[in-house]
């Protein structure tokens, strides 16, 4: 049971498996080519959004970054 998705650089995303996407009540439509922090399940929180935003810059510097959050599945549960 793992959430897993593959993104450019500056944070598209690629992939979504399926796991993530019918944990959320998703298709891949709804979020494959958008921004990964603008997508749902980051949706609930703008300061989580920016979190994400900071590390995909970081990744393009060739850091890694590692922390953990809540994400937004069906029925708004977290």
């Amino acid at each position: 049971f793992a959430f897993v998705g593959v993104m450019t650089p500056d944070g598209k995303l690629l992939e979504a498996n399926r796991t993530a996407l019918e944990a959320a009540g998703l298709k891949p439509e709804d979020v494959i080519g958008k921004m990964f922090p603008d997508t749902y399940w980051w949706s609930y929180s703008e300061p989580l959004q920016a979190r994400l935003w900071q590390a995909i810059r970081e990744a393009g510097h060739g850091s890694s970054s590692r922390f953990d959050a809540k994400i937004l599945v069906k029925g708004g549960e977290h």
